[in-house]
């Protein structure tokens, strides 16, 4: 075996054309120059940040596991085979509850046909409020988003309604109390800034450049309040945490003027929930057979994954193929506290013999300007200088990233501009084993680095990768 270094600088990405002028071999000349000595290539990515990033690399699938497996539920039609949906049908039809609350997350244009068979599936005549919730982190999200929402709004059952739309972000962390409180203030009193005409909202909020995970909450149609006995259903594909939201919604301020009486709303959840206690989930967790650290047993192989305390969570899960839980193939060194940049700290890592993989992880993502942002690359590309000279004839390293960001900035002049690295990364792999006489690079995906990876540490490994033996013909036009 061999040792490899994966090196991410997440956030970076192949630049488009009509994106500001971000990365120049002046801001990273380390990294530039290896794109022209080393093997490089570039790969395809539909990742937009560290969830879909580390999912795509670790099981080679962007979309939830959870969607294909409620595709075959829809086909087969088969809700019923599940004892909580069939708790919730039942509790439907006790006269005493009143409506059906469906907070769905619009993780995918399926879902209106999703609901709409689990809607029929329940059988009940109840009226039911279906609440999307944006959950896409770019501009370029709400095409599918308009097109869920019309399809909600005007191809449903007769007895469901759009109540109250709003960003998946209202529903984490602090720092967004008030607007908050303005969500459940609209739930419970059933009135607020109304748009029958979701399309125009969505242009208004285009227009303001708010991104749909991001966006204060608006109501559609009325009626929609909250009352003593509704029930609630999170409609969720991965594992959210409701637990702010359900808080709201059982211990609501004086100054609702809640009607409910405490304690009689009822939770179920499409999947489970995360950190969230007292909801009936209708379906368990549903793991990956494939998976980085699964791939890594197989070759018997540890990793240790550098990474900072705020990803630590997502980047393990999918890690571990949509599981909390590993089986110590892969540890983690948290980064927050300046470990990337110790140069004595970084080279026992490199050197520790009980890993055969160690991932580094960069970021760029969280910068909104141009100064921070370049200042960052370049601090990057000096810690890549130090990293490529000490694995020098002694380990792989392959730079890449997972996703490159695609936003609006404030530039060195005080104007807003676009920085887009969206949907196609640099891969460089450096490694004196392999000569351009021989090798060549080829194109793939996230998933192929992976490969890649798993190769350069096990040669023998039956696995696809980005390295590529060169056929006689090839050699000879070469030469």
């Amino acid at each position: 075996m061999k040792k490899t270094v994966l090196f991410l600088i997440n956030g970076l990405g192949i630049e488009h054309k009509d994106s500001c002028d971000m990365y120049t071999k002046d801001v990273m000349p380390v990294m530039d120059q290896c794109s022209i000595s080393e093997f490089f290539t570039t790969v395809d990515t539909k990742a937009f940040n560290y969830t879909t990033g580390y999912q795509i690399l670790s099981t080679g699938n962007a979309d939830a596991l959870s969607f294909p497996f409620v595709d075959k539920v829809v086909d087969e039609n088969i809700w019923n085979q599940s004892p909580t949906f069939q708790n919730l049908s039942m509790a439907l039809q006790n006269p005493n509850s009143v409506k059906l609350h469906i907070f769905c997350f619009l993780d995918s244009a399926r879902i209106s046909d999703h609901l709409k068979s689990f809607v029929t599936s329940l059988n009940t005549n109840k009226t039911i409020f279906v609440h999307p919730i944006m959950t896409n982190p770019t501009m370029d999200g709400y095409k599918s988003i308009a097109k869920t929402l019309y399809k909600l709004n005007y191809e449903s059952l007769p007895n469901m309604k759009i109540g109250v739309v709003f960003g998946k972000n209202l529903l984490l962390g602090e720092e967004r109390l008030n607007e908050f409180n303005d969500l459940g203030r609209m739930l419970f009193r059933g009135n607020g800034e109304r748009w029958k005409d979701t399309d125009q909202k969505i242009g208004s909020l285009q227009t303001f450049k708010i991104l749909p995970n991001n966006a204060k909450a608006f109501c559609v149609n009325d009626q929609f309040s909250l009352e003593t006995n509704d029930i609630i259903l999170f409609y969720n594909y991965d594992e959210v945490d409701c637990s702010k939201f359900m808080n709201l919604m059982n211990n609501p301020p004086a100054f609702f003027n809640s009607q409910v009486t405490p304690g009689t709303l009822t939770y179920y959840s499409l999947f489970p929930l995360h950190n969230t206690a007292g909801v009936q989930n209708i379906y368990g967790n549903v793991t990956s057979e494939y998976s980085m650290s699964n791939a890594l047993k197989q070759i018997d192989a540890k990793a240790l994954v550098l990474v900072d305390q705020e990803n630590l969570s997502v980047v393990n899960y999918m890690i571990n193929g949509l599981s909390p839980t590993g089986d110590g193939t892969v540890e983690y060194a948290l980064t927050d506290s300046g470990l990337l940049f110790n140069q004595e700290q970084m080279k026992s890592v490199l050197d520790n013999d009980k890993y055969q993989l160690i991932v580094i992880n960069h970021r760029m993502d969280q910068y909104n300007d141009e100064v921070s942002m370049k200042q960052v690359m370049t601090q990057v590309d000096q810690n890549l200088a130090f990293v490529k000279d000490y694995c020098q004839d002694k380990y792989s390293l392959v730079i890449s990233s997972l996703f490159g960001v695609k936003k609006e900035i404030l530039s060195a002049t005080q104007k807003e501009e676009l920085v887009d690295f969206s949907n196609t990364v640099p891969v460089i792999i450096i490694d004196s084993s392999y000569s351009k006489r021989n090798y060549v690079t080829g194109y793939g995906t996230l998933y192929t680095i992976l490969g890649t990876v798993i190769k350069l540490i096990s040669p023998e490994a039956k696995v696809n990768s980005l390295l590529r033996k060169k056929g006689f013909l090839r050699k000879l036009l070469s030469k």
